[in-house]
């Protein structure tokens, strides 16, 4: 397994390999766009289990579609329920709780997106 996750791995990039990576791009005509910049924010420490299980993959949403429009209806209890389950994650209902307070928050930001879009 470990020759496996050795082949898996990157290779850390040389300055040399930086260059010609850059040069290629230049004779492509291709402009790299800079790094952005990482926003930093506080999180305070209760919400911190709920806001990790949710950038881990518990995002659960559910959508009602259509031909003409898409709404996010909310957090997909089921799948949630089986992403802790599956993942061994131990989840507290403090936990589930703060879940649903996030998927509120975003379905009414995708919900306000699409509308305006729309």
């Amino acid at each position: 397994m470990e020759a496996v996750s050795h082949l898996l791995a990157a290779q850390p990039i040389t300055p040399k390999g930086q260059a010609e990576f850059e040069d290629d791009l230049a004779a492509w005509g291709v402009q790299q766009s800079p790094e952005p910049k990482a926003e930093v924010f506080d999180v305070w420490e209760e919400h911190r289990e709920a806001l990790l299980w949710w950038c881990q993959g518990g995002a659960q949403l559910k959508f009602n579609s259509s031909s003409t429009s898409s709404v996010c209806t909310g957090l997909d209890v089921v799948a949630l329920k089986a992403d802790a389950d599956l993942s061994g994650r131990t989840v507290k209902p403090e936990d589930y709780h703060r879940m649903q307070l996030i998927a509120r928050e975003v379905a009414e930001h995708l919900n306000s997106r699409a509308a305006v879009q729309g």
